[in-house]
């Protein structure tokens, strides 16, 4: 039972830090767009009666959702999330949006812009090394485009009015295009960006903590070793009050003196064996004795 209660704190933990929480977002987003490319598949199969590769695209669009369920599965998982792996989640988005544009249009395609979704992404969470090469890869997957793709078919007949309908059809994409990165990069950006300054807070909190617990244990350090240094003296002055009060006592004057300053001495002596307690040490001064066999 304390068992399953603390591996499931530890995968909360997990969870809510800022890297966990990025690909959780990301996940999000990936679910997002195979949503709402079913709709989208079925509105162009329905009436556009657009003749593409349908098979090819519905593959590409099962084997992201198995990678999104298996992202799912890693999320349960008792292990942080690295920028190597974020980076290896962000190229698979590439590769699949690559597919998915192969098989509909290339370069043609107005949903070529959303090839900016993932740089954005790993401009704003992850090293310049790994966004630098998402972009070298998306530059790549762009020009291939320019040349090699399967051509959505066009009407090749005079009508002026089916020429209009595919340009109307075209900047319909790219207005959807446009509104859907807008809505997507300011939503996931804003919770990205928002962990990052969670993430530095709490890292100037434990970065103060430490100081502070520097701070303390210097301290005690330093108390520590007044104690040790005092306590000589201190035991010097007790050996020789309790000599000078042996020496008069018929002198009631001079014995309440040395009484008081030997009660003085031995408050002295309290003072620092609490000084060292509280460091975490111990004065063997007012040890007792022991036999052997009983220590």
């Amino acid at each position: 039972m304390k068992s399953n209660v603390r591996t499931s704190h530890m995968f909360n933990r997990l969870l809510l830090s800022p890297p966990n929480k990025n690909l959780y977002r990301l996940f999000l987003l990936r679910s997002i767009a195979i949503i709402l490319q079913c709709p989208l598949f079925f509105l162009v199969y329905s009436f556009i009666e657009q003749d593409i590769p349908w098979a090819e695209l519905i593959a590409v669009v099962v084997g992201l959702a198995i990678i999104n369920i298996m992202t799912w599965y890693r999320l349960h998982q008792n292990w942080p999330v690295t920028n190597l792996e974020f980076f290896l989640q962000l190229l698979v988005d590439v590769l699949a949006l690559t597919a998915l544009l192969y098989f509909s249009g290339g370069s043609t395609n107005p949903f070529i812009s959303f090839y900016l979704l993932p740089l954005i992404i790993a401009a704003t969470i992850l090293p310049w090394r790994y966004t630098w090469l998402i972009a070298a890869i998306s530059i790549a997957c762009y020009t291939i485009l320019l040349f090699e793709y399967v051509p959505l078919p066009h009407d090749h007949s005079d009508d002026h009015s089916a020429h209009l309908m595919e340009f109307n059809l075209h900047v319909s994409g790219m207005w959807f295009t446009f509104v859907l990165s807008t809505v997507l990069i300011a939503w996931f950006i804003v919770r990205m960006s928002h962990s990052i300054r969670q993430r530095d807070k709490e890292l100037a909190e434990a970065r103060e903590q430490a100081l502070c617990n520097e701070q303390i244990i210097a301290l005690g350090t330093l108390a520590a070793g007044a104690a040790h240094e005092l306590g000589t003296p201190l035991s010097t002055m007790a050996v020789i009050a309790g000599e000078l009060q042996q020496e008069f006592p018929e002198n009631s004057e001079y014995q309440k003196n040395i009484y008081t300053l030997r009660d003085q001495i031995t408050h002295c002596k309290h003072i620092l064996t609490q000084l060292l307690a509280n460091a975490g040490q111990a004065r063997t001064e007012n040890a007792s004795t022991q036999s052997v066999d009983v220590f």
